[in-house]
Formats: structure tokens, C-alpha cells, sequence
């Protein structure tokens, strides 16, 4: 494979790699992890995480000279600039072992798995030096000169040099560039997506600070019909939900929006989940109608969060977001509350 196909192949699957990692990244259980202050078993979760990037990025490029070009340095380099040592060591560590072990013998193996241990852990040992986590820049230059360093390690500790010598004049600039180019965007794509979620939080909170101050001067009235009704308004017209509701241990005490038909103040609870809550004094997200188990079999509610409302340690009613067909309740919404 020439030199010009070979960088195109494996720039192809730098954004494959990057693309489905980053869709599971926000997803459960990585989405929840806090890069700043990760546990032991957080990090070890990375570490695997990261490990297996580096075994498909072994996959991901091609035979050449009886070795094989590819991208497993962008996924342990970012391995350490997201978790740290332990992380980037680990994660080397995985895909190094790996890399040495399928190809026991191998003449390049060797140098190979060496090169993918040392550019986890150096990227490691760079992640306090950071302004923000994780760096791009600092993922391009680890890319760069780990990739630098594992040709020339490829070259000195490789038998026969001539082979050796071969197979680096064909893959040192695709696997450079790649790898480089691979760590930087990975990084930044992470960066991203943390940055997101940290303005989405933010704005929470201003929302809530929002309602929060908006609500306060009915709540001190009591929790009763009139101040009830007063806050399910407010934070009706604050939040995308279908319906808001407040009650107390027995009775709805007001509710706006979708099923206001039939779950009218002064009633008795409607739902079987809102008295689950009230015994089990947790919060809960429904996401169903049978969950909900509303008494109305037309009620047009199809998910509801719902939270227990305490005065001095003692539950006292609850506050319910609810979400329909056409307003779905998110999760984010479930946080709020």
C-alpha cells in the first residue's frame, strides 16, 4: 500500500474511532464521571475503556512489511490526559500487551508495545499540567513525539534493520499524522462535550435559582391549595413538561397543565407511583403509564418525575413533573427536580 493510501485509510478511521467513542462517552456509565475527581473503580473503567480503543485502533489500519500501521497511540495518549498515570497506563498497557502478544515474535513487537506503554503513561504524567481537561494541544504534541519516538524505537530495536528501515520509510508519516491528528481531535471532541454538559448544568442551576426565588414568598404561606397553585404556575411556566403538580400525603393540592380534568386539588392521589414515593421517600422517574398507574384510563400523562417534600426531616407531600406524548420528560428535567 502506498505511502498516500495508506494516510487516507487510516485518517478514514481516525473519525470512525472518534465518532462512536465520543457517542459512548455520553452515554451511561461514562457520561456521569467527573474527569476532575474520578475513583479507583472510575479509573479503572476509563483504563478498560481506553485499552479496548487502542486494541481497535491495533485493527484499524493495515499490513505492512509484516507489521501493521495503526492508530493505537491517539486512544492511550488520550487515555492519559483524560484519567491520568494510572489511566494512560493502564489503557497502554491493554493495547501494548495485546499488541505484543498477537503478534508474539513479531519483529516490530516488540518496540511497538514499548512505544503504546510509554506515550500512555507520559500523557499521564502531563495531566495536572493542564488548564483544561482534557488538553488538545498537549494530546497533538504526546501524538507527535510519541509517534516520533516509537519509529525510531521500531528502527534501533527491530531485526533485521533492513526490514526495519523498510517498514518505517512506509509508515512514519501516516502513522504520525494519524496518531496526531487522531489524540487532537479525540481530546478536543471530550472537551467539547464536557464543556457542554458543564453550561448545561450551569444553566440549571441559574433556573433553578430562578424558580427557587420565584416560589419562595408563596411556600412560606404553608403547603395548601392557594400557595400550591401560586408555585405549580411558576414552574409550569419555567419548564418544558407537560404537567405540574404539588400535593400533600393524601390529596392533590393543585395541578396545571395536561390531565387538569381529573387531577384537580382537594381530590385524592391519583397515582400509585406518587404513593410509592411518599413511603419509600425517594425520588423516582416513571417512564411509563403502567408505572404511573393513573386511576384515569384516558390520562394523556406518560412519564412523571416525582420527588417526596420534606419539613424539618418529615415528608409532607410531593412535587411531580410530568411528560406526555408531545412533552417528553428527560432526564435532565428529573434532575431538576
Amino acid at each position: 500500500m502506498a505511502v498516500h493510501q495508506l494516510s487516507m485509510v487510516l485518517l478514514e478511521r481516525v473519525c470512525l474511532i472518534v465518532g462512536i467513542s465520543s457517542l459512548l462517552l455520553l452515554g451511561n456509565p461514562f457520561g456521569k464521571i467527573n474527569l476532575h475527581e474520578t475513583t479507583l473503580k472510575e479509573k479503572i473503567l476509563l483504563a478498560l475503556f481506553f485499552g479496548i480503543i487502542g486494541i481497535i485502533g491495533t485493527y484499524s489500519g493495515g499490513k505492512v512489511s509484516a507489521s501493521v500501521a495503526n492508530l493505537r497511540a491517539m486512544g492511550v495518549v488520550t487515555a492519559g490526559l483524560v484519567g491520568g498515570p494510572f489511566v494512560g497506563l493502564g489503557a497502554g498497557l491493554i493495547a501494548g500487551l495485546h499488541r505484543l502478544f498477537t503478534d508474539f515474535g513479531g519483529f516490530s513487537a516488540f518496540p511497538c508495545a514499548l512505544a503504546t506503554i510509554a506515550e500512555g503513561f507520559a500523557a499521564g504524567l502531563l495531566f495536572k499540567r493542564q488548564t483544561r481537561y482534557p488538553d488538545w494541544r498537549f494530546a497533538g504534541i504526546i501524538g507527535f513525539t510519541g509517534e516520533s519516538l516509537h519509529m525510531l524505537l521500531v528502527l534501533f530495536l527491530s531485526k533485521p534493520y533492513a526490514e526495519a528501515l523498510a517498514l518505517v520509510e512506509i509508515i512514519t508519516v501516516p502513522m504520525i499524522v494519524s496518531n496526531t491528528f487522531g489524540a487532537w481531535l479525540f481530546a478536543l471532541v471530550i472537551y467539547k462535550v464536557k464543556e457542554f454538559r458543564e453550561k448545561d448544568h450551569s444553566n440549571q442551576a441559574e433556573l433553578l435559582l430562578k424558580i427557587a426565588s420565584s416560589t419562595v414568598s408563596h411556600l412560606r404561606e404553608g403547603l395548601n391549595i392557594s400557595s400550591a397553585t401560586k408555585t405549580s404556575e411558576i414552574i409550569y411556566r419555567h419548564l418544558p413538561v407537560a404537567g405540574v403538580s404539588l400535593t400533600s400525603k393524601t390529596h392533590i393540592l393543585a395541578h396545571v397543565g395536561d390531565g387538569d380534568d381529573h387531577h384537580k386539588p382537594g381530590v385524592p392521589l391519583q397515582t400509585e407511583f406518587t404513593k410509592k414515593v411518599l413511603k419509600q421517600g425517594a425520588p423516582k422517574l416513571g417512564n411509563s403509564r403502567s408505572v404511573i398507574a393513573c386511576r384515569e384510563k384516558s390520562c394523556p400523562l406518560t412519564s412523571a418525575a416525582v420527588v417526596p417534600l420534606r419539613k424539618k426531616g418529615e415528608i409532607v407531600g410531593t412535587l411531580k413533573l410530568y411528560g406526555s406524548e408531545k412533552k417528553r420528560l428527560t432526564s435532565s428535567l428529573f434532575e431538576i427536580t
